[in-house]
């Protein structure tokens, strides 16, 4: 009687297992997905890289990789990929160039590298175990050395493989001499965007250079792209290809001062508006703190005089032209709309005319 007493108080303790909730748990389905048939990995990168069946996924879309060699399911050597001719190192593209199933085929020509929208690389052989890099940052933090039209030795600072340079006018130079310590470097320029996911076709990746790789006798005047510019520069050791960085410049619109004069419209009489009532205003347009200087005029005509100045808020600004300089620390260049209000005088009846400025920290 004992023993059917715990076996009935233990029968009651015991909850019935959720099994569609245990099978749908993330780490249950890792652990299932694990043990089928799949590629094997070799990471090199700090990536999250998984094998699965004939591909890797897990790839940082904000990346470039490399398959840097393949071995088989004995640990030989395989000399080239999938029976292409393709020897190793390969270059993980979107490219359309690469005859491979879509988002992440393997291709020799550094040339055609891009940013992988689906993050896999695609088209392997399960059991075979893949080296795979991530272009590293040509610099980390530090500076660099720049020169252009109007400047010569200004240190540009990196971080983590970015650099922000001042709009120009003309053609830019990075002195990459320090970083780059022998000519056996070969390197290709690509535009840089955000991607989307899942990719869209008809926005395939691109390349001021044309996908056609270069190589420099000397990194000591490194030309740039020129102004309103981003670009990845991707550069590889030909004769050590685990030596794969990169370097992402970023160069600003030209910056002219803009010259705005507003007409009043006068159609509703009782409460007349300026023809413009807003600027936009892209802090990321202007790198490393270039100055931009917005005027703001009004044209009265017959009849009509400007009472008093422009004021933000309660604060009179001390003029009749409006003169915006976000060289200036003013509350007006923080992110968001900021109202500007000049009076006018019309056949003795004062108007308050509105005009607005919206910062944005990014350009869309």
């Amino acid at each position: 009687m004992t023993s059917v007493s715990i076996v009935m108080v233990l029968g009651a303790c015991i909850k019935p297992v959720d099994v569609d909730s245990f099978l749908n748990d993330d780490k249950v389905k890792e652990i299932i997905e694990s043990t089928k048939v799949a590629v094997i990995v070799d990471n090199q990168t700090e990536d999250n890289l998984i094998g699965r069946d004939r591909r890797i996924e897990g790839l940082n879309p904000n990346k470039y990789y490399m398959v840097e060699k393949e071995t088989d399911a004995d640990g030989i050597l395989v000399p080239e990929y999938a029976n292409t001719g393709y020897s190793y190192p390969l270059y993980v593209t979107d490219n359309e160039i690469a005859q491979m199933p879509p988002g992440g085929g393997l291709y020799p020509d550094l040339g055609f590298i891009t940013r992988i929208a689906n993050g896999r690389i695609n088209g392997l052989i399960n059991f075979h175990t893949y080296t795979v890099r991530a272009a590293e940052p040509l610099l980390k933090t530090g500076s660099l050395p720049y020169t252009d039209d109007s400047s010569a030795n200004v240190p540009k600072t990196v971080t983590d493989g970015v650099i922000n340079i001042t709009s120009i006018d003309g053609k830019g130079y990075l002195d990459l001499s320090d970083v780059l310590l022998t000519e056996s470097y070969e390197v290709i320029a690509v535009l840089f965007v955000n991607l989307p996911n899942p990719p869209d076709p008809t926005n395939p990746p691109s390349s001021p250079w044309n996908w056609e790789s270069q190589t420099f006798t000397s990194w000591a005047s490194f030309e740039l792209e020129g102004p309103d510019t981003a670009i990845d520069y991707v550069f590889v050791k030909t004769d050590d290809p685990s030596d794969f960085k990169f370097l992402r410049v970023k160069i600003g619109s030209r910056v002219t001062p803009v010259d705005i004069l507003l007409t009043i419209d006068w159609s509703n009489p009782t409460a007349p508006a300026l023809s413009t009532t807003t600027y936009n205003f892209y802090h990321s347009t202007y790198y490393d703190g270039k100055n931009q200087t917005v005027t703001v005029n009004v044209a009265t005509g017959t009849g009509i005089t400007i009472d008093g100045n422009w004021k933000y808020g309660s604060t009179d600004l001390g003029s009749k032209t409006l003169t915006l300089d976000n060289s200036s620390d003013t509350d007006y260049f923080t992110e968001g709309s900021h109202i500007f209000t000049i009076s006018v005088t019309k056949n003795g009846i004062t108007y308050g005319l509105d005009f607005t400025l919206v910062v944005f920290k990014e350009k869309p």
